[in-house]
């Protein structure tokens, strides 16, 4: 839902400003003989109907005149609004140094700082690790005990049914 009210805020300022901005600057673009004579006038209207219970609607109006007097550059001295472009200023050598200084500085500060980081931290996933290893022993220890214990079972099993076995075969044998 509110991405449909969003929707139609969008039309509703596109289609305005695409209706006002129909004379942008009048016919003459205010270059040429700079008197800049325009005139325009917009209008706008929108309509939504949405099956959710949605419903927008907007409309808009416009109307301007103008007359302005200038040299023939829309007023900005023959630059359409835009400063001149040099280019930055060239650095000394003694600049150029001192900004190397800097930046050799800051790395330094910033290896440094990592590698203290690194130190902080290595401490604890030491002992972490430690603990890992610790808890996979037991654990093996208690996967080989269960093991033997099963082992033991089984031969104990194997024991009493091949005795059984055995003892069925004498019964039969004897009938």
């Amino acid at each position: 839902m509110k991405t449909l009210v969003k929707i139609a805020a969008i039309a509703v300022i596109a289609t305005t400003s695409a209706t006002a901005s129909a004379w942008w600057g009048g016919p003459f673009n205010n270059n040429g003989n700079g008197f800049g004579n325009g005139n325009s006038a917009a209008d706008g209207n929108f309509d939504m109907s949405f099956s959710m219970s949605s419903n927008v609607s907007g409309n808009g109006n416009g109307n301007g005149n103008g007359n302005g007097y200038g040299n023939g550059h829309n007023g900005y001295n023959g630059y359409n609004g835009y400063a001149p472009y040099y280019g930055a200023p060239a650095l000394t050598e003694e600049q150029q140094k001192e900004m190397a200084d800097q930046h050799a500085a800051a790395m330094k500060a910033q290896q440094e700082a990592q590698a203290a980081y690194f130190a902080r931290m290595d401490a604890p996933r030491q002992e972490m690790m430690k603990q890992q290893q610790e808890q996979m022993a037991a654990m093996q220890a208690r996967r080989d005990e269960m093991m033997a214990k099963m082992e033991e079972m089984r031969a104990e099993s194997m024991a009493r049914h091949t005795a059984s076995f055995q003892q069925a075969a004498v019964t039969t044998e004897a009938k």
